[in-house]
């Protein structure tokens, strides 16, 4: 039987709360669900982690000042703990890559490379070093490279030169929690008060790339007596909304409401009674948020290029966050036509129908078999 090292490190760091933490909990309830296979799927996991359907090699990660610091010191003490008799690793972050055993490398996003300038500063030779010793593994040493949008794929192939016949694309699936019903108890004072009054929700980060000051600008043209409130969720929301504000006066007049941090149930109750997910980034490997607000029954307004736009499908309301009349155009018409917003809902949730992790995890079964052909 074939065995294949797939690393849930990554759900014990602080990938957890962020996509890639989303997608290896996700991947292995896909595997769950499928079943057993010719396959044997063991996990490199931290000590604290446990698993009783797959055997675990405990494999502790160095904890470092600096992220990219401690993804060298890991990539460097990283074949010392592949157990022997391997015969494929599965890199499911983009710190993993093996020496020692054929490896298979899911790419979630080439970030620092296409926006060089805030992300990979001259100054940071750590970063530089890390990001192009990884594309050069990818290129020249992954037997498959998973590709988690059609977007990263051509990036991979048109920008770094990695051979087409070694990326396979395998969409992220979304998780059935996000369509289950609210519970009966209520939710935190913070969530009720911010929910009080119509609002376009906005989940994420808030670096240079998710252009969240445009979605700010874009409420504050709407007028007046129409003007939605902005809650912003994601750690760092307040710091934030504060930065946000003080580079614009105009931003004074948007009623916002930063959340740093809410579980996934406040989360998706936050969804279901949102005007519109407003998502204003233009650069990501997928789009979590998007496919998530739609499970959850919620109309999303996003960018309508890259990853954003495939990974809507069709079933978002599309606008350019540069274009500050497009985007408020499109929240003005969400909130003054419900059959648009009804469309949208429906539209959501038959998109996301087939994006289930039991077909992301069939789909990275038929990468391994390919990789160790």
């Amino acid at each position: 039987m074939t065995r294949v090292l797939l690393d849930a490190t990554p759900l014990d760091t602080g990938h957890a709360r962020r996509g890639i933490g989303r997608y290896v909990q996700g991947l292995l309830e896909g595997f769950r669900a499928l079943g057993p296979s010719e396959i044997a799927l063991e996990l490199l996991a931290l000590p604290t982690r446990k698993d009783h359907q797959f055997q675990v090699h405990p494999y502790e990660r160095r904890a470092v000042e600096w992220a990219s610091t401690m993804a060298i010191e890991n990539r460097l003490r990283l074949d010392r703990v592949i157990p022997r008799g391997i015969d494929l690793y599965h890199a499911t972050s983009m710190e993993g890559a093996s020496r020692r055993v054929p490896f298979v490398a899911t790419c979630h996003d080439l970030i620092p490379l296409l926006l060089r300038g805030p992300y990979l500063p001259r100054a940071s030779l750590t970063a530089r070093w890390f990001w192009h010793d990884y594309i050069t593994r990818l290129r020249r040493d992954a037997r498959v490279v998973i590709a988690i949008s059609d977007h990263v794929r051509r990036c991979l192939i048109d920008r770094f030169a990695v051979r087409s016949d070694t990326i396979v694309v395998v969409h992220h699936g979304v998780s059935p929690f996000w369509s289950e019903a609210d519970p009966s108890h209520a939710p935190s004072d913070a969530a009720l008060a911010a929910a009080n009054r119509p609002f376009v929700i906005y989940v994420g980060g808030y670096d240079e790339r998710k252009r969240v000051g445009a979605l700010l600008d874009a409420v504050a043209s709407v007028e007046a007596g129409h003007r939605p409130r902005v809650v912003l969720v994601g750690t760092g929301a307040g710091d934030a909304a504060r930065t946000l504000v003080a580079e614009s006066p105009t931003r004074r007049e948007v009623d916002l409401v930063p959340l740093d941090y809410v579980n996934d149930r406040e989360l998706r109750w936050l969804y279901r009674r949102a005007l519109c997910l407003g998502f204003t980034s233009i650069e990501e490997g997928w789009g979590f948020p998007i496919v998530e607000a739609m499970a959850a029954g919620t109309a999303v307004v996003c960018a309508p290029y890259g990853a954003m736009f495939e990974a809507a499908g069709g079933a978002a309301l599309t606008a350019d966050p540069m274009d500050r009349s497009a985007f408020s155009d499109a929240i003005h018409r969400l909130a003054h036509d419900p059959s648009l917003r009804d469309d949208l809902v429906l539209r959501g949730l038959e998109r996301v129908r087939p994006l289930t992790w039991a077909r992301t995890a069939d789909a990275t079964r038929h990468a391994y078999e390919q990789a160790l052909r």
